[in-house]
């Protein structure tokens, strides 16, 4: 091989190196981004309106949410949960077929 070809040859393989360690260095900085996001778990407010972001869902009474919210369940026991806002635009509401 003449030297053009290994300067080639050697200029592909630190391009591949280089992108391999930036990549690693980018998942590395955005899994300690993550890590440091600590979820907390949602809690009741009894001011909330029926179906309002922290108002009492689900459990015996099947206690529903508004559209855009969901029933983040908190207590399996019971199936009771808090309703959690998911979106803005939740779209048109549909009732469920029987």
């Amino acid at each position: 091989m003449n030297e053009d070809k290994k300067r080639a040859i050697i200029k592909i393989v630190l391009f591949v190196v280089v992108m391999i360690a930036a990549g690693l260095f980018a998942y590395d900085y955005v899994s300690r981004k993550q890590s440091k996001v600590e979820f907390q778990t949602p809690a009741v407010n009894p001011e909330a309106g029926l179906g309002a972001e922290g108002a009492l869902c689900g459990g015996d009474k099947r206690l529903p949410c508004m559209p855009g919210n969901k029933c983040e369940i908190t207590n399996q026991e019971t199936g009771e949960g808090v309703c959690v806002h998911v979106t803005d635009d939740p779209g048109p509401a549909v009732p469920p077929e029987n």
